[in-house]
């Protein structure tokens, strides 16, 4: 009997290893699926720590929520785990950080610790940053640019930014065969 029970728990295990589990479905059509809501909180899965405080939640309608059981998006991360600061990183496969979304909602990538006075920081010293870039009539058909939008127009190879008004040329330098014409900017109550 014993070697019966044995076999037929190894022939079991075997099965179960080579199917997929399904949790709330006799179906499942994936390695783990969990279907449906067994509780009244609305979560379909939940991961709680060791002291019963929920961590990683599904709810229902597919919203994930890490760090909070009310998820308002289809992914909401709150605040921090771990004396960081940061709401949300990114790391490479060497554990190093290229986007960082700190707990104040300051972005840095490729920095860890992007400067208190600035929203975003982006640090490079091999790469730079690609605005937008458009035709005239691709910029000129945007609906209510916002103020201080900033486009590279490929019409005229001119950068453009909106002032609440108008778009209007931010700088320029016109030189023959590379050589740079006047470089200084005078500034006057009418712009540059």
């Amino acid at each position: 009997m014993k070697k019966f029970l044995f076999l037929s728990f190894i022939g079991l295990s075997a099965g179960v290893m080579a199917q997929n589990v399904g949790i709330g479905t006799v179906t499942p059509g994936a390695k783990l699926e969990v279907v449906g809501n067994t509780t009244t909180t609305g979560n379909a899965f939940e991961v709680k720590d060791s002291a019963g405080v929920s961590r990683v939640v599904v709810k229902d309608g597919g919203r994930v929520g890490i760090g909070t059981v009310a998820p308002g998006a289809r992914l909401e991360v709150v605040g921090s785990t771990t004396n960081t600061g940061n709401a949300f990183e990114v790391n490479d496969s060497a554990g190093v950080s290229r986007v960082v979304v700190k707990d104040g909602g300051r972005v840095g990538i490729n920095t860890a610790n992007p400067s208190a006075s600035a929203s975003l920081e982006i640090t490079s010293t091999s790469t730079g940053v690609l605005v937008p870039r458009m035709t005239t009539a691709q910029y000129t058909a945007i609906v209510n640019p916002a103020t201080g939008l900033l486009i590279y127009c490929t019409s005229n190879n001119k950068f453009y930014y909106y002032d609440g008004v108008q778009w209007v040329t931010m700088v320029s330098v016109v030189g023959n065969n590379n050589s740079s014409a006047d470089p200084t900017l005078i500034y006057t109550v009418d712009g540059f």
